[in-house]
Parts: C-alpha cells; sequence; structure tokens
C-alpha cells in the first residue's frame, strides 16, 4: 500500500514501543492533509496502547486531522467501535476532537449512533454531554441516526442523555 511507512504497521500491531523507537529516529512520516496518520493507523488497528503511546509523541492536532475519506481519528473510531481507541483519542484530543464534523455537518456521535456503537456513544457522552443533541446539516442528530438503524440501546443511551441534561427531549424529536 502506498503512504503505508513502518510506523503505520507499527501502529496497526499496536507496537508502542516500536513506535516510540521510530519516533526517536525521526522516522514518522510527516503529517500531510487527508491522508491516513499514524493515528488513524492506530485506530483502525484497535490498538489503545498504540493510541496512548502516540498520544505521548504527537500534538493534539492530530486528533482532528481527516483521512482521505473525511473521518479524523476520533470519527474514525466511533464508526469502527473502537470505544478503548476512542477513550484515549478524547483524553488525547479533548472535547474539541469530538466537536470537528465532516462536510456534511455529522460528527463522531453521529457515527456512533448510525452504526449503533453504544460504548462510544457512552464514551462521546461522558465526554461532552451535549452532543446527544448535535444536528448535522440536515437538522439530523445522533437520535435520528441511530433510529434509521434501529440502534435501540444507542437510543436509550442518548435519550437518557438529553433528559439527564435537562435538556428539551425536542432536540432529539422526541416528545
Amino acid at each position: 500500500d502506498a503512504g503505508i511507512t513502518p510506523a503505520h504497521m507499527a501502529a496497526m500491531s499496536g507496537s508502542a514501543d516500536v513506535l516510540q523507537y521510530l519516533h526517536k529516529l525521526a522516522a514518522f512520516p510527516p503529517a500531510a492533509p487527508r491522508t491516513n496518520s499514524v493515528l488513524h493507523a492506530a485506530v483502525k488497528g484497535n490498538s489503545r496502547a498504540a493510541v496512548e503511546a502516540l498520544a505521548e509523541l504527537l500534538p493534539a492536532g492530530g486528533a482532528q486531522a481527516f483521512d482521505a475519506d473525511d473521518n479524523t481519528p476520533v470519527q474514525l473510531a466511533a464508526k469502527l467501535g473502537h470505544h478503548e481507541c476512542l477513550e484515549s483519542m478524547v483524553g488525547f484530543g479533548g472535547p474539541a476532537s469530538i466537536a470537528v464534523r465532516h462536510a456534511s455537518g455529522t460528527a463522531a456521535p453521529h457515527d456512533a449512533a448510525f452504526h449503533g456503537h453504544a460504548a462510544c456513544i457512552n464514551v462521546l457522552l461522558a465526554a461532552l454531554p451535549a452532543t446527544a443533541g448535535w444536528c448535522d446539516d440536515d437538522g439530523d442528530t445522533p437520535f435520528h441516526a441511530a433510529a434509521a438503524r434501529g440502534h435501540e440501546e444507542v437510543l436509550a443511551e442518548l435519550l437518557a442523555a438529553v433528559e439527564a441534561c435537562g435538556e428539551d427531549n425536542a432536540l432529539l424529536g422526541v416528545a
């Protein structure tokens, strides 16, 4: 694969020690816009250890970088259901990493809801409870995304979060 470096391979396999060694050798690829970063590779490999190693080696802005498919590492973790990586990513990138949106206005909570990943929804809601009511460019919330796919567990988590925040259920399109 073009663009796959030893650092990418170490990240995908979860080799935190190798990542640290490659970084020490200055063998990390430069961050380029709209490419699969080493952080994206760690998320794809579902390696919390690699994500946490990279959190110590890379600037926090890496959590907000888009890949060729218009996903940040946080969005990718939410889509794939990699809740442990997501938890580390949110700790690394902070709430700002959750707020980054796709071109359509969707964000990581929409991705997790659409794909039915309740554990990811819980991570996102714990970090930033207001995400339950975020609207995309069409006015759809994560609640809409979960309902469209019949993900009842995600719907329950989102509804509980909105009620716990004292938000109006009208944000979700429910009474």
